[in-house]
């Protein structure tokens, strides 16, 4: 499961009017066909509506309700190095982030959802972290259309990024939290179909998007 990795908090301004509909603009990367980065040939506009129509019922308890501003097809680079690091078994969240052209982002002015076909081969399972398009670039949250197994992959994964992205943190690995939407995959006390929210996390959510934009890289 994605964790925010090296963020910052540096958010700027944002109108009371527009926080409870954060824009998010998707990205569907787009590679050579099959490719892991190959998001673009995977997924079609109503299954993605479908995906985010449900997480935005899990958010709907916050008052949230993602919005989105554009899905754009955005070409991946370097391609030729991911897939060497893929080969090689060396890959990492900076491979993944440096496929990702930063001039394409809404961010500042709203939220990046990166769409890949899958991201088994980088280690995790989903990811929001700074260094998109190299290092010291803008965050993003990336999610795949299916898992490894070759199953579409679970909106909760959407779910569990897009709150990463709206500023939440992982839960502790304990029975109380097993069925939190922010528990960490990793945990072997998580419950697989996770979606529940806390009280505490949703004001967090308020006042974090009251406060203002996406995070951004120190």
């Amino acid at each position: 499961m994605g964790g925010a990795l090296g963020l910052g908090l540096g958010l700027a301004g944002c109108g009371a009017s527009d926080w409870d509909r954060p824009l998010l603009r998707v990205h569907l990367l787009a590679a050579p066909a099959g490719h892991p980065l190959d998001g673009a040939g995977r997924i079609d506009r109503t299954e993605l509506d479908a995906r985010l129509a449900a997480a935005n019922e899990i958010f709907a308890p916050a008052g949230v309700e993602w919005t989105v501003e554009s899905v754009v097809e955005t070409p991946a680079r370097r391609v030729a190095a991911t897939t060497a690091a893929l080969d090689g078994g060396t890959a990492a969240a900076r491979t993944l982030m440096a496929a990702i052209p930063a001039g394409a982002l809404l961010s500042p002015e709203g939220w990046d959802l990166v769409v890949v076909d899958q991201t088994d081969g980088f280690g995790f399972g989903g990811i929001f972290t700074c260094g998109v398009g190299g290092k010291g670039g803008p965050a993003a949250a990336v999610v795949p259309v299916r898992a490894g197994s070759g199953r579409d992959q679970d909106l909760r994964k959407w779910a569990h990024e897009l709150g990463h992205a709206a500023g939440l943190g992982h839960t502790p690995c304990t029975e109380r939290w097993a069925d939190n939407l922010m528990m960490s995959g990793r945990c072997d006390r998580a419950d697989p179909e996770r979606t529940g929210l806390s009280d505490g996390q949703l004001d967090e959510l308020e006042q974090r998007l009251r406060r203002g934009r996406p995070m951004r890289c120190r």
